[in-house]
């Protein structure tokens, strides 16, 4: 379990021990392979010079020849940061690094000794250690201005428009408080009532860092640990292979380093009204790749986290309705989320956004709220409703380490902070730990979430060191693009930081207005390109998906499965393959069924799985189809998998 304690000015991770031999403060990891040093000194007449003086108050004989040095970017009051990193003729494996911060006559270096494994794998210990050293005059981020409020409000407008998101609201915290609050646009199109701070969105995945708080809940309060096996509180569970089944703990249901594939479809398309204890009775038949490796991105198993935990809280009761209790008790009425809840049709009972996404040709249009249902099967994944305003109180108890806004302590700083450290790696300056992201963009360590739905998009993120968070909520599919904008502008605003949200936004609609040509060109839906698809009308069953109707509707087709439907179109490649492609939004075109004529099957590509749907004989009964490899559908893969999550771009 993840604690630090003070040692003198810095922070020392749990685990970690101060070696008494050393000449300079000095911290050694669990393991001996890592150890940092703390050296305060008069600024020499470069940087080499002062890395040098440094490195010679811990070894006199140091000798050691650089291999580069670059600059950082300038944070806070820092006057300048630099890194060395010095080669090790003797040890290849091993890196010596020097990180040299200057404020006024002073410097203050970081000697970073290990291996280049110790030091990828702890990464969130040793950024939180260095960037937690500094004097008492530096200032991490200057005090948010009006200013700056009234400059990310204009670019929000601005980015609005060029995106078509219908909604937005965005809250900023700073120094212990909300210092911006704002909606803007509508709910839904349409309906034309405004967006407010206390306007509910769908927040996605930003669910599951809530799900990790509720667990580090139940481990401060005795009725587990990370280590407790799923097995343990859930006696039933059992995966395809058995060794993986036995060794799975809570830990490893928040992290994902199970090889566990990601079945975001069976969410999508079969049927609503599947309970969580039936979905979680079905993965009797996964086969994870095993221990140790990076899972797909899994709703499924950060639920099954979820729901087990649930069950330390509680023995009685559906799953569901245990981890709603839970969530309650041990975390929105203590954080006073008050306008947070789990149930579509509690969210609806008042200022709600509702669900949209970019059509075929190019326009923002309203989704049908059944489509959102997928998520409720996998509540601890995703399945929140929040306002910005509730949001920022999370936000607040993550940079108060464990406090209240009100200043109230909620939950030791220890085991809050056991939720940033280490976790898989998921891109070259990015972590993914218990149920948040920590990365390092331009020189700052960012601790993030981002969630995504059929019909709406969000982004939550915070710097530790530098006291300042933001999240922003949008009722728009796939508005990622718009939400990185957002925070590349506030850290341009508050840090200095290159200039590139406009660009992003242009880079974006250009982006968009490519792909909606390119499919436009390729899909057809006139009479003359699109009547063979008369001949597959009728009703299909698949092993895994359900069962899936397509019919005429008007002039063209229509393909309905549980809780969603499509209008259909034809695409037929250069290469003969037959696609019928989903065109309703969000699918616009992204999502396509391969058409086997002869066999009368229709295929969809899940990338690890094929899902084949085999059209039924009129008035038969039910015939199981088998999941076979023949086809190719490209882009299903990816947009069926992350369509209640985050995409791996949205995540780094």
């Amino acid at each position: 379990m993840s604690k630090q304690r003070e040692q003198s000015n810095f922070f020392v991770p749990t685990g970690w021990s101060v070696d008494p031999s050393s000449k300079a403060p000095t911290i050694v990891s669990p393991k001996g392979d890592l150890a940092i040093s703390f050296v305060e000194l008069a600024a020499g007449a470069n940087v080499q010079e002062t890395a040098l003086s440094a490195w010679r108050v811990v070894d006199p004989k140091f000798a050691s020849k650089p291999r580069g040095q670059f600059a950082l970017p300038r944070r806070g009051t820092w006057d300048e940061m630099h890194q060395i990193v010095y080669d090790v003729p003797d040890q290849p494996s091993r890196l010596d690094i020097a990180i040299v911060r200057r404020l006024a006559s002073r410097a203050y270096v970081n000697l970073v000794r290990g291996s280049e494994t110790a030091i990828n794998r702890r990464a969130a210990q040793l950024g939180e250690a260095i960037h937690g050293w500094k004097p008492a005059e530096y200032q991490e981020v200057s005090s948010w201005s009006a200013q700056h409020g009234q400059s990310l409000i204009d670019f929000i407008r601005s980015a609005m428009a060029a995106c078509q998101i219908p909604g937005v609201a965005i809250a900023v915290v700073h120094g212990g408080r909300v210092v911006l609050a704002e909606g803007f646009g509508v709910r839904s199109l349409g309906d034309e009532e405004p967006v407010t701070p206390r306007t509910r969105f769908m927040i996605g995945s930003m669910t599951r860092p809530l799900t990790t708080l509720l667990i580090a809940r139940l481990v401060e309060l005795g009725k587990l640990t990370w280590s407790t096996r799923i097995r343990d509180l859930h006696p039933g569970f059992a995966l395809a292979d058995p060794a993986v089944t036995n060794w799975l703990a809570l830990r490893h249901t928040a992290s994902a380093p199970t090889g566990m594939p990601g079945q975001d479809l069976e969410l999508l398309f079969s049927d609503a009204a599947i309970t969580p204890e039936q979905r979680i009775a079905e993965m009797k038949n996964i086969r994870p790749a095993g221990r140790g490796e990076p899972s797909q991105y899994s709703n499924l198993l950060v639920a099954l986290g979820g729901y087990a935990a649930a069950r330390a809280f509680t023995s009685e009761g559906l799953l569901e309705n245990a981890f709603e209790r839970a969530m309650a008790a041990l975390v929105f009425r203590p954080l006073g989320m008050n306008d947070t809840v789990l149930r579509q049709d509690e969210a609806l009972d008042g200022d709600a956004a509702l669900p949209h996404a970019l059509s075929f040709y190019g326009n923002t249009s309203r989704i049908p709220l059944n489509m959102e249902r997928a998520v409720y099967r996998v509540a601890p994944a995703g399945a929140a409703w929040s306002t910005v305003l509730d949001m920022s109180r999370y936000l607040l108890l993550e940079l108060g380490d464990g406090r209240l806004p009100e200043g109230d302590r909620m939950i030791a700083r220890e085991i809050l902070l056991e939720r940033r450290n280490d976790g898989v790696k998921i891109g070259e300056n990015a972590r993914y730990s218990l149920g948040l992201t920590v990365s390092n963009d331009s020189g700052r360590r960012v601790i993030h979430h981002d969630g995504a739905t059929l019909g709406f998009s969000s982004d939550m993120f915070f710097l530790p060191e530098g006291d300042l968070g933001a999240v922003v909520l949008t009722n728009a599919h796939a508005a990622g693009s718009f939400l990185r904008a957002v925070r590349q502008k506030i850290f341009e605003l508050v840090f200095g930081a290159e200039p590139m949200a406009e660009e992003t936004i242009a880079e974006s609609v250009a982006r968009t207005r490519d792909e909606i040509a390119q499919r436009q060109r390729s899909i057809k839906m006139d009479p003359a390109s699109a009547g063979w698809i008369n001949e597959l009308t009728g009703r299909y069953v698949c092993d895994g998906l359900g069962s899936a109707t397509l019919a005429r509707r008007g002039d063209g087709f229509w393909i309905q499965f549980y809780d969603s439907g499509s209008a259909v179109a034809s695409e037929i490649q250069p290469n003969g393959y037959r696609i019928l492609r989903l065109i309703s939004p969000p699918w616009r075109g992204s999502l396509g069924l391969l058409v086997n004529l002869e066999a009368k099957t229709l295929t969809l590509d899940a990338g690890h799985i094929k899902y084949v749907f085999e059209r039924q004989p009129p008035a038969s009964g039910v015939v199981q189809a088998s999941q076979v490899s023949t086809c190719w559908t490209p882009d299903s893969r990816n947009l069926a998998m992350n369509a209640i999550g985050s995409t791996a771009a949205e995540r780094k």
